[in-house]
């Protein structure tokens, strides 16, 4: 059904300031599995879920905010403002939207 997915530059340096901000964003973060070679975690809020991944070899898209379509569709406030909050806290962290 696809996905909803951002791409993002962020530094090795800057990738805790990440957490630290979607975490001030009043988001609770389950950290998760690594799998071929990206950290993913879980970002929720209510009932909804959001997937963060962190690549630090993939230069200039080194992280991933990402969310099935359908969960879009289940719940369409709670996830557009999650989705909208993770979003601002990368940016504000200093990371760099593609």
């Amino acid at each position: 059904m696809g996905a909803m997915a951002d791409f993002a530059s962020v530094s090795q340096d800057a990738w805790p300031h990440v957490l630290a901000a979607v975490r001030l964003a009043g988001v609770a973060i389950d950290i998760g599995e690594c799998d071929q070679g990206i950290q993913w975690h879980a970002c929720v809020r209510g009932p909804g879920r959001v997937e963060l991944g962190y690549c630090p070899q993939d230069p200039g898209r080194e992280l991933v905010v990402y969310a099935p379509t359908l969960r879009f569709w289940r719940r369409p406030l709670s996830m557009g403002r999650l989705f909208g909050d993770v979003r601002r806290a990368v940016i504000a962290a200093g990371g760099t939207l593609d």
